[in-house]
């Protein structure tokens, strides 16, 4: 799960799979916006587990859905690092009090026509507090897809200002053992929209102001090479194995870490960090952002290596102006998007600034991930997946 005070990147109308008698792929245009007061706050900040302790400050993405009968409308944040959908209850008045849920929207049960209760025991605990709530049932419209009896949370206590679409692994549901239930990924896939519970994310430069998610498939345009295809090390997370991250002749360590959009920059082992500052030469921390300042004619990549490949990050993706982030234009310094990960309780994240190289799909049924060099283009190759990766 993320943070963020920027910019807004909105996964908008579903355009693909209208019905599951038609294609096997759900395609979701990601597109960015800069809107700096519809952003999570620091509440937004999970501690239960490593796939969702993320501080993520400046990017997020969110996705447009509906819930109800008549549908009620919901802007909520889309989370690799979550499993669950939980949105606003229309009680809760202290969160939204002075229309500060007006974008994220509210639901309201007693206008839905096909809202069942199930109980009251949805609860998800964050560095400075919770979200608790109801469980319930009701039907969830996104794009051309509408899926009944989806279950989902309406929290009438959450900080953050944001719901949340989570669409990571089962086992990181905010129920009890042995409570699961089929969250967003896997219910696509009962319900006959996707062959498999496999979802690609594709990011695109950080100049662009488009990029894709599909579940269900791949965009072969959107990768060089071959995936690479890695067990997660963890059951309650994307989470894998790298052997080392490196600038020019020098090599940082290596061990575990989590593939996570809902994290905006990267979060590698304080000691590695340290030697990273002095071969990039990293002047002092950006306060606003916690991100450190550096040349913004800095041109040094950085490779993460995993198990037969190595993902070459560009500085163009990895030098951010400070203009963007903060949206003072008369600001001139440029930050870079690592940062120690004893920020985040030492969680190793790789987020949006690692990710806009990468090409990953997610696959649920079989816990692994595929990952590959991203190639920026325009062209398209959707394949649908039906057997490995």
């Amino acid at each position: 799960m993320l943070l963020s005070n920027t910019i807004v990147v909105s996964v908008l109308a579903a355009i693909a799979a209208a019905a599951p008698a038609t294609s096997k792929v759900v395609q979701f245009p990601v597109t960015r916006h800069s809107n700096p007061n519809k952003a999570p706050s620091q509440f937004l900040q999970k501690v239960s587990t490593p796939s969702v302790t993320v501080t993520n400050k400046e990017y997020w993405y969110s996705v447009a859905l509906q819930l109800g009968s008549p549908a009620q409308n919901f802007n909520v944040l889309l989370d690799t690092g979550s499993s669950d959908l939980w949105v606003y209850a229309s009680n809760d008045t202290q969160d939204c009090e002075n229309n500060a849920c007006a974008f994220t929207g509210t639901f309201n049960a007693d206008q839905s026509s096909t809202y069942q209760f199930l109980n009251d025991d949805f609860s998800i605990h964050y560095v400075s507090g919770s979200s608790v709530g109801n469980w319930g049932t009701d039907t969830l419209h996104i794009g051309g897809v509408s899926l009944t009896d989806f279950q989902f949370a309406a929290a009438a206590s959450a900080g953050g200002g944001q719901g949340v679409l989570g669409i990571s692994l089962q086992g990181s549901e905010s129920v009890p053992p042995g409570n699961q239930y089929e969250n967003f990924p896997l219910k696509l896939k009962s319900d006959g929209y996707i062959d498999r519970a496999v979802f690609s994310l594709y990011l695109d430069d950080l100049s662009s102001s488009t990029g894709n998610l599909l579940f269900g498939g791949v965009d072969k345009a959107k990768y060089e090479g071959d995936l690479a295809v890695l067990p997660l090390t963890s059951s309650a997370a994307f989470q894998v194995a790298y052997s080392g991250i490196s600038v020019g002749q020098n090599s940082y360590g290596g061990g575990n870490a989590v593939l996570d959009s809902g994290t905006s920059y990267t979060y590698i082992p304080d000691q590695d960090f340290q030697q990273l500052a002095q071969d990039l030469n990293f002047q002092e921390t950006d306060q606003s952002t916690g991100l450190p300042i550096i040349d913004c004619d800095s041109n040094e990549p950085v490779t993460f290596s995993f198990d037969g490949k190595d993902i070459v990050v560009p500085s163009s993706q990895m030098v951010i102006p400070l203009s963007t982030l903060v949206g003072d234009d008369s600001e001139t310094q440029c930050v870079f998007g690592i940062q120690s990960a004893a920020s985040t309780q030492d969680y190793v994240l790789f987020g949006d600034t690692f990710l806009r190289a990468a090409y990953v799909v997610y696959d649920l049924d079989q816990e692994q991930v595929g990952i590959a060099q991203a190639k920026y283009t325009s062209e398209t190759d959707i394949q649908p997946v039906s057997g490995s990766i």
